[in-house]
């Protein structure tokens, strides 16, 4: 029994002594990419095109050969990190192989996980080269293989599918270019589109599909209701009112309701497509569906209807992302906005950004914020007790004036214009930044 028990000590002492090593070897205090390349009107008007070019191949379905620049690899790099403030990638081409590498900062403090990943020339599908974590140097596709075992029971046939239909990957100096094979159906059918979601929510704690559902029809019947006032308020105290009752009468957590019923609210006032990631509703009837589409177009926030849409869509983006990503999209949105035939960058579109996304990070963040939120919106009876009216902040900037007023979103100019609408949000505690 004494061998056993100092056998059972040897053993997880060196696996802590293991564990250090490996963290040491993976972890270093120098990202591997000194300076950030912000996203500008420019390069956010390239990543639009190219997402949308690369769509409607998508949709064409079939054979098809993929071919991206490496200005445009670098465009949505620098969309991908806007998005994902943690991880700062980037991408370089040479005769035979695309090395995609960057880094992750997991901590708050200055330590970094660097990481590379080379995807060579291959007439056989899609393969992998050398890959690196910190100090270590892999072989590209045993990682791959190995990371698609530890998922195998997440994974659906669509997932193997997907790469599978990689025929073909050429790259030069210039552009990387991949041959794809669909087959007789599209990526973008609804039901293929779906499963590949799917993996998202399997991995990550998400939604409810049945809750979703249950407060989605709750207020399909709530939005019949004669309305004292076409604010946004009124709807958001009523999904706030039934996750106080769901919460107390059914014993869930305060978080899950919240989260469940701000995203039946998306739903009903934002895009259809979110329901590729929550689940299908059930269908609504011609009257259900006109009452909607009215709604869409007349519920205001700040008595602009635009502003409503920039609050739903954050919210439910950060519902559903849980990474800032809603705001992240909106300053896309208005970089895009800036450049000719848009209508011009606006900061005022942020403010509801931020507010939309700062109210579902506080909503879910624990329980005691949750329950809070729930007895704020109790006791809310104007909407300026949900939203303050924004000041000083400009909107119909174009690209020219903002590049000379602002640069880019990490110059001091536009910071300071972030502190201020943060500064004016966080007069409401639930709008304070959540760390």
């Amino acid at each position: 029994m004494t061998f056993f028990i100092k056998f059972i000590k040897f053993l997880c002492l060196f696996m802590g002594l293991g564990a250090i090593i490996l963290l040491f070897m993976v972890v270093e205090t120098e990202p591997q990419l000194q300076q950030r390349v912000r996203l500008s009107s420019a390069s956010a008007a390239d990543a639009k095109q190219i997402i949308q070019r690369t769509a409607r191949q998508i949709r064409q379905g079939g054979k098809s050969q993929y071919t991206f620049t490496h200005s445009e690899l670098q465009s949505l790099s620098m969309l991908a990190n806007k998005l994902s403030p943690k991880i700062d990638t980037n991408v370089m081409l040479s005769a035979s192989k695309a090395l995609f590498y960057g880094y992750i900062k997991p901590f708050r403090s200055e330590l970094y996980l660097n990481f590379s990943l080379a995807l060579p020339d291959s007439e056989s599908g899609l393969v992998f080269g050398e890959a690196g974590i910190g100090r270590l140097t892999l072989n590209g596709q045993w990682l791959f293989e190995t990371a698609m075992a530890l998922l195998s029971d997440k994974l659906k046939p669509e997932h193997y599918e997907l790469l599978e239909m990689v025929q073909k990957v050429n790259v030069n100096q210039q552009q990387l270019q991949i041959d794809i094979d669909q087959g007789e159906n599209s990526l973008a059918d609804t039901g293929r589109l779906a499963n590949l979601l799917s993996l998202k929510n399997s991995l990550v704690a998400g939604v409810n599909q049945e809750s979703v559902q249950h407060y989605y029809q709750n207020l399909l019947g709530f939005a019949q209701l004669p309305k004292r006032d076409k604010s946004l308020l009124y709807f958001l105290k009523h999904q706030f009112s039934e996750a106080t009752k769901n919460s107390l009468a059914q014993g869930r957590r305060a978080v899950e309701e919240n989260r469940d019923a701000m995203m039946a609210l998306a739903l009903y006032f934002g895009s259809n497509k979110f329901a590729l990631v929550t689940g299908k509703m059930q269908p609504l009837s011609r009257q259900q569906q006109v009452m909607r589409n009215n709604h869409k177009r007349s519920i205001t926030l700040l008595k602009r209807n635009d502003l409503q849409k920039h609050f739903i869509y954050s919210m439910a983006l950060q519902l559903l992302s849980d990474a800032n990503a809603g705001f992240a999209l909106g300053e896309f949105k208005e970089l895009l906005d800036s450049n000719s035939g848009g209508s011009g960058f606006s900061f005022v579109d942020l403010y509801a950004d931020r507010a939309g996304t700062r109210l579902a990070q506080y909503a879910t963040q624990n329980e005691s914020s949750a329950r809070a939120i729930q007895q704020t919106f109790a006791e809310m009876e104007n909407e300026d007790q949900l939203i303050p009216f924004p000041r000083d902040l400009p909107e119909g900037i174009d690209a020219e004036r903002f590049s000379v007023d602002y640069v880019n979103t990490q110059s001091p100019s536009y910071r300071q214009m972030l502190a201020l609408i943060d500064e004016q949000l966080s007069s409401l505690h639930f709008y304070a930044p959540v760390d």
